[in-house]
């Protein structure tokens, strides 16, 4: 493999050096990523962002990064790779609407287990009342709710012959 051209160097008919500044980028097996990132950018524009960059590390970052920008660049040239990020933008955007909905869900039926309990323990507290007790309650629950309706009624009355 030492002694196969970079894909730049076979794109453009090239001996392809052991020092070549091409060849850490498109081994020969990524002819498509050159002729992308030559299409795009240029060649030498490429390498001059590249070597811009002093961390070793980060020009590859950089370098890869150009690459996979060439390429969706030229799979939607209007929008390119801010195309990519509003369309991941909107699939987060509708997950977390899910999330939202799933969560409210979860609260609601964690709301409707805990009034399950509740009613059970008035239920236990009734059954274990005495039953003269049971109807005093009984008659105060009644008196209220009659008062109430009264006063709904006396409202609504009020209010209509005005």
């Amino acid at each position: 493999m030492a002694n196969e051209a970079c894909a730049a160097c076979k794109f453009h008919g090239w001996s392809c050096e052991p020092d070549c500044i091409y060849a850490p980028y498109f081994p020969s097996d990524k002819m498509e990523d050159f002729v992308s990132v030559h299409r795009v950018y240029g060649i030498d524009n490429f390498v001059e962002i590249v070597n811009s960059v002093t961390d070793e590390h980060d020009r590859e970052v950089a370098a890869q990064t150009m690459i996979i920008e060439a390429k969706i660049r030229e799979d939607d040239p209007v929008y390119g790779i801010a195309g990519v990020a509003a369309l991941l933008q909107a699939q987060i955007n509708s997950v977390q609407a899910e999330l939202d909905l799933v969560q409210n869900q979860v609260q609601f039926w964690k709301d409707m287990e805990e009034l399950e309990r509740e009613r059970e323990l008035i239920e236990e507290q009734l059954d274990s009342c005495p039953l003269g007790l049971l109807s005093a309650v009984v008659v105060v629950v009644v008196d209220e709710w009659v008062q109430l309706n009264l006063n709904i009624e006396e409202v609504s009355e009020s209010g209509s012959e005005s």
